[in-house]
Parts: C-alpha cells; sequence; structure tokens
C-alpha cells in the first residue's frame, strides 16, 4: 500500500477524492494551506484510495499519512 504524506504543516482544506476512488499518478488528491498559500499533494501512483485518514479543517503536522493508495 503507498502512502500520501503532507509535505509541510498546514490545515486540510479539501480533500478531492473518496474511498474506493481510482486516482492516477500525480492527480491532486487532498489540498493543504499553509502560510496562507494553497498547497495541492498530489498522488504518487495510481491505483484506489483505500482509506483516508484526514478530515477537511484538520490540522496536520509534516510527514502526516494523509491517504493510502493500493
Amino acid at each position: 500500500m503507498k502512502k500520501v504524506v503532507s509535505p509541510m504543516p498546514g490545515k486540510v482544506v479539501k480533500i478531492n477524492v473518496s474511498q474506493g476512488d481510482c486516482v492516477k499518478n500525480d492527480q491532486e488528491v487532498i489540498i493543504i494551506e499553509s502560510m496562507k498559500m494553497e498547497i495541492p499533494v498530489c498522488s504518487q501512483n495510481s491505483g484506489k484510495v483505500m482509506e483516508i485518514n484526514v478530515s477537511e479543517g484538520d490540522a496536520v503536522p509534516q510527514g502526516t499519512v494523509l491517504l493510502a493508495i493500493e
């Protein structure tokens, strides 16, 4: 299972996928706000979203596992 992690600390602004969705390599899956900027977080692999570990509005530190792709 591949993990998508937060590249920096911030707040989850938007989750663009749901559990069970199929995603492509380099697809924008989550948007994080950090230092008043919106940073897109992209999948590094293609596959199916197996779990989403955060909710919109959550504050996350750098390295937090946001979701898992199989």
